[in-house]
């Protein structure tokens, strides 16, 4: 059941991005529908990857790559 909760909500939220609507007007909106109470029950189905949906990571990023600094994978670890 969790499968479909957290598809629908990384599917609607990367829609919405698609829409043009804004990241942090989004999350809010998706919160409420899902029925939460707060971002953060949101949050835990919300997880990208740049893998699975890159076009979405990099919306988001260009709104807040100041926010998040890059952090670069160290091959051998």
């Amino acid at each position: 059941m969790d499968f479909f909760r957290h598809s629908f909500a990384v599917h609607s939220l990367e829609q919405m991005v698609r829409d043009g609507m804004d990241i942090y007007y989004c999350l809010p909106v998706l919160s409420k529908y899902l029925g939460h109470k707060s971002l953060k029950a949101t949050e835990g189905y919300v997880r990208l990857t740049s893998e699975m949906f890159p076009g979405l990571i990099s919306e988001v990023s260009g709104h807040c790559s100041h926010v998040f600094p890059e952090v670069l994978q160290n091959e051998d670890n």
